[in-house]
């Protein structure tokens, strides 16, 4: 948990950075921002980096295993539907699988899955920096910035950390437990472990252009926060997300 709270820290740094960078006018823009800029730029890229070799060598005991969501579905007798727009409570039951439709990750405990969402989630406005900051060098072409990833590995990057949060769910929630079998008490939202994946779906909702099915799935997954867990906030985004305008939409566009 260590490295997630030190990655925290870094992104609230490097987004600060460039937002002030951003802010000051062109005709301002003289060799020593531009110098500063460039700084700023391998400051992320590090961030970055440090954050995918993380991923790619999980800790001895912290890694995750994935199934196909078509060997884990739940009891037929469990799958009625809920609204999710509207909040209507489900008495923390089984009333609308929160399965992920292409796979579900079995982690070892709900801390190491907490742990792994807090990491995806924080690199989530990394992104979002990457893109602005390569707005602020298409600027100035003729300064030589260090290499930003491009546009395609910016939105490869994005989709994959899209499926990692949402696979999480059916195991923070307790549709399925560590050995990947189906939880036949229903579902119930594990109190502080899904503040995390909270967070990541909220940043995920704000994406523009984000494919309608997903959204929707993911708005289903908020409202169950709010009304299987007690957890409001998960109610009360769920609500924000589905309204015609989302709040400060972001996008790799």
């Amino acid at each position: 948990m260590e490295f997630a709270a030190r990655l925290a820290v870094r992104v609230v740094d490097v987004c600060g950075r460039t937002r002030e960078a951003a802010d000051v006018a062109h005709a301002d823009r003289d060799m020593g921002w531009m110098q500063r800029l460039g700084i700023l730029i391998q400051d992320a890229l590090d961030v970055d980096q440090e954050v995918q070799q993380h991923l790619d060598n999980p800790p001895k005991g912290w890694r995750w295993w994935s199934l196909p969501v078509p060997f884990a579905k739940p009891p037929a007798s469990n799958t009625s539907s809920s609204s999710s727009e509207s909040g209507e409570s489900d008495d923390g039951q089984h009333s609308s699988s929160l399965m992920h439709p292409s796979r579900i990750d079995i982690y070892p405990t709900l801390t190491v899955a907490t742990h792994w969402n807090t990491v995806r989630g924080n690199r989530l406005p990394i992104f979002r920096t990457f893109r602005n900051l390569s707005l602020l060098t298409q600027q100035h072409p003729l300064f030589a910035f260090p290499a930003l990833p491009s546009l395609a590995d910016l939105r490869n990057s994005l989709n994959a950390t899209t499926t990692d949060i949402c696979a999480s769910v059916p195991f923070l929630v307790g549709e399925v437990d560590a050995s990947g079998a189906l939880s036949d008490t229903g579902a119930r939202p594990q109190g502080g472990h899904v503040l995390a994946l909270i967070w990541g779906l909220h940043m995920l909702c704000g994406v523009d252009g984000l494919e309608p099915g997903l959204k929707a799935w993911m708005l289903k997954v908020l409202a169950r926060m709010g009304t299987a867990g007690g957890i409001k906030q998960g109610l009360v985004l769920s609500r924000l997300h589905s309204e015609p305008t989302d709040p400060k939409p972001w996008g790799l566009t």
